[in-house]
């Protein structure tokens, strides 16, 4: 199950001359540095778990074909892999918990901008971050627990009286949780989205 993590692009902010009604807008629009520069991070992150993915399929090819010595060698592999993964999603939740930190000095920004229009466009923008961070935060639920019932599965494996009916029980439910991680992944990427858009109409705001 690949886990797409989108990160925010950079910004180009042409600077307009003084007096033009923009500043404290300009000043808004500045600060979303803060957050792109944390999740610079997730990259790498996202990254190291796609790698960790693609071992875990190359182990589970294994199982079917496996004697019960090389089974009991994949299950602990695929145990530590699991453990590795979650870890990951830990240093992931804890850097989007620090970048929806910085949505305290966004909304001190916007409440400060004297144009109507350009406070409702800043004001926007934060729902609509808002709305991400929670998304991220559903995805990451979504992955957690789909890594929960990896451990399950792969415990399994190791043990001596192994059932495939309980191997083909735990396999459908890891595909509804595999579907709930993909379709909370589809709505992260939608939020992500929607942010940049917005935020690229600010731009084009301020440099027209």
């Amino acid at each position: 199950m690949k886990k797409f993590v989108f990160l925010i692009a950079m910004m180009t902010l042409v600077l307009a001359a003084c007096g033009d009604n923009k500043e404290e807008y300009r000043a808004f629009y500045t600060e979303l540095e803060t957050p792109i520069n944390v999740e610079s991070d997730i990259q790498d992150i996202s990254s190291e778990y796609d790698a960790l993915e693609a071992d875990k399929r190359s182990y589970q090819e294994e199982v079917n074909t496996a004697d019960r010595a090389r089974l009991t060698e994949l299950s602990a592999t695929l145990l530590e892999n699991t453990e590795n993964r979650a870890g990951l999603v830990n240093d992931e939740r804890a850097i989007m918990e620090e970048s929806a930190s910085s949505l305290d000095t966004l909304r001190e920004l916007a409440a400060d901008i004297p144009v109507e229009d350009y406070q409702t466009d800043a004001d926007a923008l934060i729902e609509l971050m808002e709305a991400r961070y929670t998304a991220h935060g559903e995805m990451m639920d979504a992955t957690e627990e789909m890594l929960e019932k990896e451990l399950e599965l792969f415990t399994t494996y190791g043990n001596d009286d192994l059932a495939q009916d309980q191997i083909d029980a735990l396999l459908d439910e890891l595909s509804e949780l595999y579907a709930n991680v993909n379709e909370t992944s589809d709505a992260y990427h939608e939020s992500t989205a929607a942010v940049n858009e917005k935020r690229s109409e600010i731009l084009d705001t301020i440099n027209n």
